[in-house]
């Protein structure tokens, strides 16, 4: 069976995790026991104390700074009406870019 048609699994052990990371037996050891400081998934036993991977996944992301949160920067206030002046000011770039 090629890795395209394996069911992926919900919780996952450190191996699997280590395979998904690309990354060696010593190096992931190391990793983990430092990112549980910081909040990395902790193993459930429930589940055969395997980590639950959409957290791992998602904890990896914030951690690479890809996140779900919304832009810091707020943008302007829409005007969908439009001043006189807003025209005025939008004639003026569009007139210097050419």
């Amino acid at each position: 069976m090629t890795r395209a048609l394996e069911v992926e699994h919900l919780y996952v052990s450190d191996d699997e995790i280590r395979q998904r990371l690309g990354v060696g037996e010593d190096t992931l050891r190391v990793a983990i026991k430092q990112l549980e400081r910081n909040g990395f998934p902790k193993k459930d036993p429930l589940f055969g104390k395997k980590r639950y991977w959409p957290a791992v996944q998602a904890f990896l992301d914030r951690r690479s700074g890809l996140s779900m949160k919304s832009p810091s920067v707020v943008d302007g206030q829409e005007n969908v009406n439009g001043s006189s002046k807003d025209r005025q000011r939008t004639g003026a770039r569009v007139a210097s870019a050419r």
